[in-house]
């Protein structure tokens, strides 16, 4: 009965649809990317550019094999992959 009287609290002007939108704007996304090998100093400096560009945050593990985190909004994050 206590969910149904909080439900009943809800404001009538939020869709489903709204809601949803809400919650992924604040989700945590994160995403663990394996890569054969990241050397090239131009390519690690090209990683940092599109990090910057999709508002994540990361960080790359260089060498063989290499490895990218991604942290971000979980909609930024499906953009990158």
């Amino acid at each position: 009965e206590h969910r149904r009287n909080a439900l009943d609290n809800t404001p009538k002007s939020l869709s489903t649809h709204s809601i949803e939108t809400i919650c992924d704007t604040n989700t945590l996304g994160r995403r663990i990317i394996y890569s054969h090998h990241i050397i090239a100093k131009s390519k690690r400096r090209d990683l940092a550019d599109l990090f910057s560009q999709y508002k994540l945050g990361g960080y790359a593990k260089i060498g063989w094999p290499g490895v990218i985190l991604i942290e971000g909004r979980e909609s930024d994050c499906q953009i990158f992959v």
